[in-house]
């Protein structure tokens, strides 16, 4: 009884490492498919703490009464273990939202303009994300132009994607679970689903193979984003996160340290920067630093004309659609003889955009396993 005894102790520590293992960056847990698993422990956690601390209750009530003082040694070690894992390890408690959400307009700006945004613009209002900022909380919750709308960033994958946090067409409010193969996932308050961050798919639970609507947003410095949308609102600094986001402060110009969040200066590494376009059902990678280079990139996907921009320094990206070979003059974009400004915008109309997000090399072939190389 006494083995016994221990022995179910040692079970319940067990599962709380393994609820957590599997779904954060621990030694091999983001390079073996365990999501089915990881799920099943998380949908079936409470049955099994119960019914394993049933086993040790029933084990440790066997035992001489005598010796009941002295097998009360395991419970310190699990109590550490319970609240390491449940607490200062899990993902929802390392990265939280934002306390305090505050949108301003240019005016009564704060953020540097040399700072990274994800810029959105809905139904004629614009709005600017810094990414040092949503690289922490990983997810912001607002509302532009009448619409609910989710901010999401996975610094490990360096992928910002923006939603309509619609489940079943539905609002819903979501919390971050952890990661899968090194991507940030989260859970539906409504339907107990895991949405991955990269796609907004579902990969785990009543709603898989669902998505979530996709809002599309540009990646560019603050400053530019303001010149091409001077009433656009801006993120401030949570002031709770102060500390957070100065652990980030080198992070969007390739500066972090961290293993998980460093950058490859080689071409076509792990860590190495590319733009990824997905037109059509075609996904194509481009070198970041060709793209930095040669600053506009003319090409075909799908059938389709595109180019690829990255200007100023290598921050403001973006792609179009283009008629022919298209061409960079000073600050306009030159094409079929007509000529366009940096958002596309034209006298005889404007060029429709093409989403194109900047990623890690491994996220990028991860998620896009058909991609071609440009």
């Amino acid at each position: 009884m006494r083995f016994l005894y221990y022995f179910g102790w040692l079970l319940f520590m067990l599962l709380e490492i393994a609820l957590v293992y599997f779904i954060m960056p621990m030694p091999g847990s983001q390079t073996m498919n365990s999501l089915p698993l990881a799920y099943f422990l998380y949908c079936w956690r409470w049955p099994l703490r119960l019914l394993v601390l049933g086993l040790t209750t029933y084990a440790w009530r066997k035992l001489p009464r005598k010796i009941h003082w002295t097998v009360a040694l395991p419970l310190l070690p699990a109590a550490v273990v319970c609240y390491l894992f449940n607490g200062p390890m899990s993902a929802s408690v390392m990265f939280k939202e934002p306390r305090i959400l505050k949108m301003k307009k240019a005016a009564a700006n704060t953020v540097p303009g040399n700072k990274l945004v994800l810029g959105v613009l809905l139904n004629g209002q614009a709005a600017a994300y810094p990414i040092q900022y949503i690289a922490y909380h990983h997810r912001v919750a607002d509302t532009l132009g009448g619409k609910a709308l989710w901010v999401t960033y996975c610094s490990v994958c360096r992928s910002g994607r923006v939603f309509e946090p619609l489940v079943n067409g539905k609002p819903s409010k979501f919390r971050l679970v952890g990661m899968d193969h090194f991507n940030a996932m989260f859970e539906d308050e409504l339907s107990g689903s895991w949405w991955r961050q990269v796609n907004g798919e579902a990969v785990a639970g009543p709603l898989s193979g669902s998505s979530l609507p996709e809002i599309p947003a540009v990646q560019m410095s603050l400053a530019e984003w303001l010149r091409l949308h001077p009433d656009s609102k801006v993120m401030q600094p949570d002031p709770y996160s102060t500390k957070y986001y100065e652990r980030l402060s080198q992070y969007e110009t390739g500066g972090s340290k961290s293993a998980l969040t460093c950058s490859d200066t080689a071409d076509w590494q792990s860590k190495s920067w590319v733009a990824g376009v997905v037109w059509k059902g075609t996904s194509r990678a481009y070198n970041w630093k060709q793209l930095q280079k040669a600053t506009l990139i003319n090409d075909t996907l799908a059938g389709t004309h595109i180019a690829l921009l990255l200007w100023g320094k290598g921050q403001n990206l973006s792609a179009w659609q283009v008629s022919g070979q298209a061409e960079l003059v000073g600050d306009s974009i030159r094409c079929a003889g007509k000529r366009y400004d940096l958002a596309g915008r034209g006298a005889q109309g404007k060029l429709k955009a093409i989403p194109v997000y900047q990623e890690f090399w491994h996220s990028w072939k991860e998620f896009h396993p058909k991609t071609s190389r440009h």
